[in-house]
């Protein structure tokens, strides 16, 4: 994404360069967990997206479940 500064993942050893020219999945996930998050941030607001996501999920589930049976 532009406009989000951080350090994008540089490989070091032969294996690693090889690995990222052909599979650049450690870069992926490297450059997505590194985004910078606000101080306030903290394991009360995680756990509230992460219900929040479930609940959402179990929703749209449950609504496709409920057309599909009736």
């Amino acid at each position: 994404m532009a406009g989000i500064p951080h350090d994008h993942y540089e490989p070091k050893t032969g294996v690693e360069k090889w690995l990222h020219e052909r599979l650049p999945v450690v870069s992926i996930l490297y450059d997505t967990l590194m985004i910078p998050t606000p101080k306030n941030l903290n394991w009360m607001w995680i756990w509230g997206i992460v219900l929040a996501f479930c609940l959402a999920l179990q929703l749209a589930t449950g609504i496709v479940l409920a057309m599909h049976y009736t």
